[in-house]
């Protein structure tokens, strides 16, 4: 009987691969924004009957980024711990579109509000700077995918 010889994969012969520490970086950026931009004033909203306004949070009126806030520390800490593959790249791509496409409806929202009202649309630092967030989580996303595997 002949013996033969077993074929050694190539996937052992690679070097254990090592996460991709800096990828974290834009996501506690975007982190540290969406919870520094619910302290700050977002819009003026008008009250009815009359000419005063009350000055809208970020907490009360784009919560939702908070939970976009926790998506990020759970990639952030999986990107700690591991490198990103195909399901973290498109599931944190899918969440920072749908992030650019919140953004852009609150935009548009408080845009028809103030033309409701004949009114010039106020968005305030908070805004901003959520706004600025979003950019990083894009940015992360986008990170992601040029980090080779």
């Amino acid at each position: 009987m002949q013996h033969r010889p077993s074929l050694t994969p190539t996937w052992l012969l690679w070097a254990p691969t090592k996460p991709r520490r800096w990828l974290v970086v834009p996501l506690v950026v975007a982190i540290g924004l969406y919870v520094a931009a619910m302290r700050i004033p977002w819009h003026h909203q008008l009250i009815r009957g009359g000419s005063t306004y009350t000055v809208v949070y970020g907490i009360n009126s784009e919560s939702w980024l908070l939970a976009v806030a926790a998506i990020a520390v759970l990639f952030a800490v999986r990107f700690f711990v591991e490198r990103p593959g195909g399901y973290s790249r498109f599931v944190l791509t899918f969440v920072a579109f749908l992030t650019v496409i919140g953004i852009y409806g609150d935009y548009v929202d408080w845009q028809d509000r103030a033309a409701q009202s004949n009114n010039e649309a106020y968005f305030g630092p908070g805004f901003y700077v959520g706004l600025a967030g979003t950019g990083a989580l894009v940015a992360a996303a986008a990170l992601t995918w040029l980090a080779r595997d």
